[in-house]
């Protein structure tokens, strides 16, 4: 018998539909209304997926851990990546341990930097503004 918080299928991906980690392939990003019936619009960007029909909707915190997870600043980037979706149960919501869905990157593979950091150049010095060069046989 199915539980009760598994027979509300919804519109959306829930930590429930996480009882173990799924690998996911990032197929799209859309801004979606996800605003209840009779509610006014409310639009947020959601995350789908090729191997689930139903998207994941995006909070702030997802969306950063997205970007680190894919290591891309954009969305068009990440389309084709895999990430890992799974149930933590440490998420809270108004002050209250609720749980819900995080991403990470897969475990064979280190997270990727967002943005690498640019080459450091060393400075040009000048005869007698850099250290003794007296030494220096060229």
């Amino acid at each position: 018998m199915p539980r009760f918080d598994q027979m509300s299928e919804g519109k959306y991906l829930k930590k429930e539909d996480f009882p173990q980690p799924a690998l996911l392939t990032i197929k799209a990003f859309t801004r979606e209304n996800v605003a209840r019936d009779n509610e006014p619009p409310e639009f947020k960007w959601t995350v789908h997926f090729n191997e689930v029909e139903r998207g994941l909707v995006l909070n702030q915190t997802n969306l950063q851990l997205l970007q680190l997870a894919t290591g891309c600043v954009e969305t068009e980037s990440a389309i084709g990546k895999k990430v890992v979706l799974y149930n933590d149960p440490t998420v809270s919501m108004a002050g209250k341990l609720t749980g819900g869905v995080r991403i990470r990157a897969p475990r064979n593979q280190p997270a990727p930097l967002a943005r690498p950091a640019p080459p450091v150049e060393p400075e040009p010095t000048f005869p007698g503004e850099g250290p003794d060069d007296s030494n220096v046989p060229f």
